[in-house]
């Protein structure tokens, strides 16, 4: 459980950095992000108010099995922020050079 828990803050931390620098360009941003379902009402939860608080910025969820959005991006969809219900699928993502471990 702790270790879910340092994961949250892992991606909640990416989320914010991801999107100050969006924020930052001035001009509306997209931010993409894969996320497992289980994570999907604390996400939405997240984005909405996330949202309210930074209107030239827009988050676009692709909810999933970890297994399967890691595919996904493996593959090469296109994606900001990877949040994998299990370590496997973060390392197969991480191992792919596509997350870097440090935000």
């Amino acid at each position: 459980m702790k270790s879910f828990a340092r994961f949250k803050v892992f991606v909640l931390l990416l989320i914010l950095l991801l999107s100050a620098a969006a924020i930052s360009a001035q001009t509306p941003q997209t931010l993409t992000v894969f996320a497992a379902a289980s994570l999907t009402d604390a996400f939405e939860e997240i984005a909405t108010a996330f949202e309210a608080e930074h209107p030239g910025v827009t988050i676009n969820f692709n909810f999933g099995g970890s297994s399967t959005l890691a595919t996904q991006l493996v593959e090469g969809a296109p994606g900001d922020v990877f949040a994998s219900a299990n370590q496997r699928q973060m390392s197969v993502v991480i191992d792919a050079g596509l997350i870097t471990v440090e935000p």
